[in-house]
């Protein structure tokens, strides 16, 4: 994910370079989220449902946080980063499955298109706000943002879409 990318840069040059070189401080970084993405399906793919996506939202949400809280530290950041990849690969497919069962075979792709489209157009808009507010705030501050954001996310499920399903 892009958005994470763009932190992870900022962070290997605001002070994982005391520790580590760059490029390997974004490699090893990355790496850990990798590992995330890839065990996160294994250990909670099974377990979730429409009842249970709102947990996960929030799960994602404090493992954001957490890395907010820890980033500074290479290794507890390494940690925190695992975490946060272990529910994004099964949040993305996840809410991918809901819009494949809701959507009509014949305007499926076109909708996965769209649905791609404003993704993109989300974390164009995430990076560019990541940009602008490194200027204002520490990376830190930002990262608990995209927790707050994953927060309300998972509110606005519980409150709004869980009801109609």
């Amino acid at each position: 994910m892009a958005i994470f990318d763009t932190i992870v840069t900022l962070l290997a040059d605001y002070y994982y370079k005391y520790v580590i070189s760059i490029p390997l401080a974004i490699g090893l970084t990355n790496a850990a989220r990798a590992l995330g993405l890839m065990v996160g399906p294994l250990l909670i793919g099974d377990w979730i449902n429409k009842k249970r996506l709102y947990y996960l939202l929030l799960f994602q949400a404090g493992t954001i946080i957490l890395w907010g809280v820890v980033q500074k530290d290479f290794y507890l950041g390494l940690l925190a980063m695992f975490l946060v990849g272990l529910a994004t690969t099964t949040l993305w497919s996840y809410t991918y499955a809901l819009l494949q069962e809701s959507i009509e075979s014949r305007y499926l792709g076109r909708v996965v298109s769209y649905n791609d489209m404003i993704f993109m157009v989300v974390t164009v808009v995430t990076t560019l706000f990541i940009g602008a507010a490194v200027a204002y705030m520490g990376l830190d501050k930002i990262t608990y943002i995209l927790g707050l954001i994953f927060i309300l996310c998972a509110i606005y499920y519980k409150v709004l879409v869980q009801k109609l399903i």
